[in-house]
């Protein structure tokens, strides 16, 4: 957990990781917000998710002063469901 600064205020995790991990996220996530908000400026990124191979990370928009990120380790049997294009598709 995070205030809206960025300041560390809980971790399960070693300290100096935590630190590293934080800011690339957090600077990601601001990136993020600033493209989606060049797309259109009435929306904003409200959750950042990211997957790899081995862990997925979640960046969760600051809520009253807190800014939560998540980061969990795959299971090597989780698989990731294929999609189809109608899946995605707004008009359906």
């Amino acid at each position: 957990l995070t205030n809206e600064e960025g300041q560390l205020q809980y971790t399960s995790l070693d300290n100096n990781l935590t630190f590293h991990i934080t800011s690339k996220l957090l600077s990601f996530a601001d990136m993020s917000r600033s493209i989606i908000r060049d797309i259109d400026p009435t929306d904003n990124l409200l959750t950042l998710r990211l997957r790899t191979r081995q862990k997925e990370m979640m960046v969760v928009a600051p809520q009253d002063g807190i800014q939560v990120i998540a980061i969990q380790k795959i299971h090597s049997s989780s698989t990731i469901k294929q999609h189809t294009e109608d899946e995605y598709d707004d008009n359906s």
